[in-house]
């Protein structure tokens, strides 16, 4: 679900640009979840790497990118999300969602 009515839309524009501007130059990498993470995946070209991460067991559904088990928890698998990028993007996110103090 989203926050706000014009969530999904800034989402799935901010995917297509940035997969058009990046193509061949950077990877996506989301946490498997619902909604903003989702609609990213699923916006950005079948030709983009975009992996999503996911406690063992677990899947995204998303049928977008792929599914790459990390961790036995969300706690684990957040540790490992913050230490792999290199630029982070949030959308309806804060600092539980960035990592920030």
């Amino acid at each position: 679900d989203f926050q706000k009515s014009d969530t999904k839309a800034l989402t799935a524009s901010l995917a297509s640009n940035l997969s058009t501007a990046l193509m061949g130059k950077a990877i996506f990498i989301t946490c498997g979840m619902a909604g903003v993470q989702e609609t990213f995946a699923k916006s950005c070209p079948r030709t983009l790497k975009v992996f999503n991460l996911v406690p063992k067991g677990g899947r995204s559904n998303y049928g977008a990118g792929f599914d790459i088990e990390v961790g036995d928890n969300s706690e684990e698998l957040r540790n490992v999300f913050l230490q792999v990028g290199d630029i982070y993007i949030t959308v309806e996110g804060g600092p539980s969602i960035t990592g920030l103090p």
